[in-house]
């Protein structure tokens, strides 16, 4: 078994902290939780992308326009594009954003214990 603490010791807290920036939904503001990335490359919670198709269709409703609830524009580049019916976690995000919750918990413990 390899252990955790000698692996990652080089690691610097603002390192892992420059990983979670890259990590974070930029709808909720926290590590991904099942990310799933749109066309246009942008990565997002699955929940936080459900709400926003589910907002995005409520304002198109209420605006008298057609539903598209197959669409959603990307909160980062504006582009409409296609929201999948079966959507697919980006399984390879999910492990770096449980990596990164490891490590920051991991970082937290050492700096604790140092003060």
């Amino acid at each position: 078994m390899v252990n955790a603490n000698a692996i990652f010791e080089d690691v610097t807290f603002g390192d892992v902290e420059r990983i979670e920036r890259i990590l974070k939904c930029t709808i909720c503001r926290r590590l991904m939780d099942k990310p799933l990335t749109l066309l246009c490359s942008h990565n997002y919670c699955k929940d936080c992308l459900l709400a926003k198709r589910k907002e995005y269709v409520e304002e198109r409703v209420a605006a008298g326009l057609p539903a598209k609830s197959s669409f959603i524009p990307c909160i980062e580049c504006g582009k409409l594009v296609s929201y999948p019916m079966r959507p697919k976690v980006n399984a390879t995000l999910q492990l770096m954003a449980n990596l990164c919750n490891e490590l920051l918990q991991l970082k937290r413990r050492e700096r604790s214990h140092r003060l």
